[in-house]
């Protein structure tokens, strides 16, 4: 099936050809017509009788309706001449409309195409956002259990370790038992303030004072402002510096005096704890103690 404007051209050419051809034949009948007319005059000059007036006349309005019949020829070509151009002139106009149509269609189809990638693009990645917070949230939730189990399994061998204070080597055994179960949770990757806590106190109880106290620095560093784990940590800190090392009792006291003004609990028992005997036995440093603690 041909379409419109296929069909207008095919109809100007077949138009052109048949006005070509009856150009032509319209042509060659002049030229017929008119050596008719003048072979009647060169056998004029040769014969001496003249042609009858009457043909002559004939000759003549058949020489005039043939011309008149070429003119109206010609002016029918000339109004398919000019239909053919107003014809050409509608179909491109035409084909200006359909191009532009369609322009505008792609041009809708491209904008609607990037809102809606737009839309997309942001609705995965907050999809993806909410995805890895539930990630945190599942790994911490692991983490917290982890470091949970490890500690109710150690605190029962602590326990027996509180209990051999006149066997050291049973107390050390206890405690390496502990100890398996926190450093077991750590290597996996799960340690927080309070499992760090645990494993200061239990190096402490296997004698290993210089690592206890590096523990106990460690869970500072990882507890918070608002979290219990702080004031443990730094009530640690000042017990290890002041039983095990001496020379840092003002750091112990700094320690127990943020201890104290984060949890009032270790108040009551810093006054009786063993470890800061050797402040309360110094004349310099116990007013400040007793002030700390009072």
């Amino acid at each position: 099936m041909l379409t419109r404007g296929t069909q207008k051209v095919v109809l100007v050419l077949v138009l052109s050809f048949g006005a070509l051809i009856t150009s032509t034949f319209l042509q060659g009948a002049t030229v017929n017509q008119t050596s008719k007319v003048q072979k009647p005059v060169a056998d004029l000059s040769r014969s001496p009788p003249l042609p009858s007036s009457e043909a002559n006349v004939d000759q003549t309005t058949e020489l005039q309706k043939l011309r008149e019949r070429v003119g109206t020829i010609e002016g029918r070509l000339q109004e398919l001449s000019h239909a053919i151009t107003a014809s050409t002139q509608s179909t491109s106009l035409y084909t200006s409309y359909v191009t532009l149509g369609v322009s505008a269609v792609l041009g809708l189809f491209t904008l609607v195409g990037a809102v809606l990638g737009y839309v997309y693009k942001n609705w995965i990645t907050s999809q993806v956002g909410q995805a890895e917070t539930a990630r945190k949230q599942v790994e911490q939730a692991e983490k917290q259990l982890s470091t949970s189990i490890a500690i109710a399994r150690a605190v029962p061998a602590l326990l027996r370790s509180n209990l051999e204070e006149k066997d050291p080597n049973r107390r050390r055994l206890f405690a390496r038992e502990a100890y398996f179960y926190i450093d077991q949770s750590e290597s996996k990757g799960y340690a927080d303030s309070q499992l760090l806590n645990w494993k200061a106190y239990t190096l402490r109880r296997m004698d290993l004072k210089n690592q206890a106290l590096e523990a106990a620095q460690a869970a500072l560093k990882l507890s918070t402002s608002d979290q219990p784990q702080r004031a443990r940590a730094l009530y640690n800190i000042a017990c290890y510096y002041s039983a095990f090392f001496p020379g840092k009792e003002e750091e112990a006291l700094s320690n127990l005096e943020q201890a104290i003004l984060a949890d009032e609990r270790y108040k009551p028992l810093a006054r009786i704890d063993r470890d800061f005997e050797s402040i309360r036995n110094d004349p310099k440093l116990k007013q400040r103690f007793e002030e700390i603690v009072a």
